[in-house]
């Protein structure tokens, strides 16, 4: 990492301060929705519910939920964070949702019609949260619409994590998968167990004022059991016309998306790369592309991950993952280098050591870059990621050509294509990244706060500046509030 800044004087960290409490305070108004992919729970030491988790409720009428944490382990847990992704049922409409005081720090909620996402975390610098007693993190404000059919309606945890603080350089998961609420849909009210109010006891009146008129105690009205509705037997769904296979001359329909990467970091071994035969012109296509990191401080040199997609074999069933490209193309790791103006093209040879265990492009002294292995004539997809960004879609159903073709030198340094951090290596995973940008990555950057050593820089340092502050938080923000994944 080179020109590594090590010094920050008091005026910019101010000034920093108030641009990411800027930031985080418009984060309220954003409604971008964010599709975060089914997580595995973490070690199931604290577990996620709502409160009210029962409850009868009538069409039209609002009520409120709030998340809460339990700690189940018999040790002391600190956290900066909790993370819940819920799935709505089609009686309920989410009217709002927020991060409770203190996870209010870095909140990122957004809602549709179907799931509601909340990433809460503590903010920058501030002390862990102690779960000696119960924790409410989040709030949800639900409305039973009007003219649905009545029952039961289930809200349910599609993803949790709660993150552990106070482990050097780390963020591990406690979380359980979290209990689902159920909600009876009904023409009575019936909200579950209330806290009785107590009712002031009367005063006793002085001799000779006559006998007090008692005041009776008031009761709870009786639920009563609801009138069953008989639900209408439903039509049966007529069945599709089987769609014939398309043939490749036709334009393929763009994948669901897979484009992420899963790769370690912070490994040098050297690699032995075969780099195949002559200057990439032959019978390799060639590509040459320039590329840009947004919100970056310094240009150090580094590899970009060059994910090639063949759309075609995706119709015969081809695929591919987070972890591989699988059957359906091929990555490449390309040496990249920034010029004057923070543009980075490839370049034959850099400083780093290359990522081990992977395929390192072969690049030409002009920057074209050989795409060994991939065939030309078929339509392609190219996606791009850094080691702390997330994945970027740039150009799709191209047909690329044998050779250095004037159509395959791109531009993808514009707004659209800038490369955006947010993904970031966790050492809870061996250093790899789970394709996706939330709360497990703002707690990276809270777990290495102020740090400026090599190996925490390597983790959390987004903007390359050489310190780990709240400016990576506010930019990993900004990340998940405008550039949710290509899922």
């Amino acid at each position: 990492m080179k020109n590594i800044k090590k010094d920050k004087n008091l005026k910019q960290i101010i000034i920093v301060a108030l641009l990411a409490m800027g930031l985080l305070i418009g984060l309220i108004l954003v409604r971008q929705q964010q599709d975060l992919r089914k997580q595995a729970t973490g070690s199931g030491e604290v577990n996620l519910t709502l409160n009210p988790s029962t409850g009868s409720y009538t069409p039209s009428q609002s009520f409120q939920a709030k998340i809460k944490l339990h700690k189940t382990a018999t040790r002391g847990i600190n956290i900066s964070g909790a993370e819940a992704v819920l799935t709505i049922p089609q009686q309920l409409t989410v009217s709002s949702a927020s991060c409770l005081s203190p996870f209010n720090g870095t909140p990122f909620v957004t809602q549709s019609a179907t799931s509601v996402t909340l990433l809460c975390a503590i903010s920058a610098g501030t002390s862990p949260v102690s779960l000696s007693t119960d924790i409410e993190f989040a709030s949800i404000s639900y409305m039973v619409k009007s003219g649905i059919q009545l029952g039961t309606a289930t809200v349910s945890f599609t993803s949790t994590r709660v993150t552990e603080a106070g482990i050097p350089g780390q963020a591990p998961d406690v979380s359980t998968s979290g209990q689902s609420a159920s909600y009876t849909i009904s023409t009575t009210t019936s909200t579950g167990t209330p806290t009785p109010t107590k009712t002031p006891t009367p005063s006793v009146p002085a001799a000779g004022s006559g006998t007090p008129t008692r005041t009776p105690t008031p009761s709870l009205l009786p639920s009563g059991s609801p009138t069953p509705t008989r639900t209408p037997t439903p039509s049966p769904s007529i069945v599709p016309t089987r769609t014939p296979t398309p043939v490749a001359t036709l334009t393929p329909t763009p994948p669901s998306g897979n484009e992420h990467y899963n790769y370690d970091v912070g490994q040098k071994t050297p690699l032995t790369i075969n780099i195949g035969s002559g200057d990439g012109g032959g019978d390799n296509p060639s590509i040459r592309f320039r590329a840009r990191l947004a919100n970056i401080s310094d240009y150090p040199d580094l590899y970009l991950k060059l994910r090639v997609i063949n759309e075609e074999s995706l119709l015969s069933g081809a695929t591919y993952s987070c972890e591989s490209a699988g059957n359906a193309g091929k990555d490449f790791y390309i040496p990249m280098s920034a010029d004057e103006n923070g543009i980075y093209w490839p370049v034959s040879a850099i400083d780093p050591e290359p990522p081990s265990g992977f395929v390192i492009a072969h690049v030409t002294d002009d920057g074209w870059v050989s795409l060994d292995g991939i065939t030309s004539g078929n339509h392609y997809t190219f996606y791009l990621k850094g080691p702390k960004t997330r994945s970027t879609k740039e150009t799709q159903y191209i047909v690329l050509q044998d050779g250095q073709a004037s159509s395959q030198d791109f531009d993808w340094s514009g707004d659209e294509g800038a490369l955006e951090a947010g993904d970031l290596p966790d050492p809870n995973t061996g250093g790899k990244q789970d394709c996706t940008v939330n709360v497990v990555d703002l707690s990276l950057i809270e777990a290495n706060h102020a740090k400026t050593d090599e190996g925490s820089l390597d983790i959390a340092d987004v903007n390359y500046d050489g310190i780990i502050s709240g400016q990576d938080i506010a930019i990993v923000v900004n990340t998940l509030a405008t550039k949710p994944d290509d899922e």
